[in-house]
């Protein structure tokens, strides 16, 4: 038997605007940083973006993810959508005071420069309410990388 499915399909003559936008960043704070503590924070910059890019008038969210990597392991942490929630894993053993962050944004209904402006604003928003440094090391805009100088 088969089932109807009905996909919110767009019209053949509506435009769908995928924006996407990655980025590299090093991470540093002044004291060593718990693992069950980077998992939270990791988490929670997964959601900001997701939910800045929704109030920001996306359509929905394809994927934003991010991985953290430190001297004892990795974190990583994603979602297609609040309503899936966030998933956060990974296997960092000890305290941390320096990391190195990937964060990938592929957002629907906005535009790359809509989508990088918001990724950033969302990283550095929660990196400075949890006392991190960051330096943005390499980005990627529409399949083009740059390394930062």
């Amino acid at each position: 038997m088969e089932k109807d499915v009905h996909y919110d399909i767009p019209h053949e003559n509506e435009a769908i605007n995928i924006g996407g936008y990655g980025a590299a960043f090093r991470i540093t704070s002044p004291r060593a940083v718990d693992p069950t503590a980077l998992r939270s924070v990791t988490g929670e910059i997964v959601k900001e973006i997701a939910e800045a890019c929704m109030r920001k008038g996306a359509k929905a969210i394809g994927h934003v993810k991010l991985y953290l990597k430190a001297q004892s392991g990795y974190i990583r942490a994603d979602t297609v959508g609040m309503k899936y929630g966030v998933h956060v894993d990974g296997n960092i053993a000890r305290p941390e005071r320096v990391a190195n962050l990937v964060v990938n944004s592929i957002i629907i209904g906005l535009g790359k420069t809509e989508v990088a402006s918001v990724t950033l604003k969302s990283i550095g928003e929660v990196m400075e309410r949890h006392g991190f440094s960051m330096t943005q090391v390499e980005e990627a805009r529409g399949g083009e990388v740059r390394e930062k100088r």
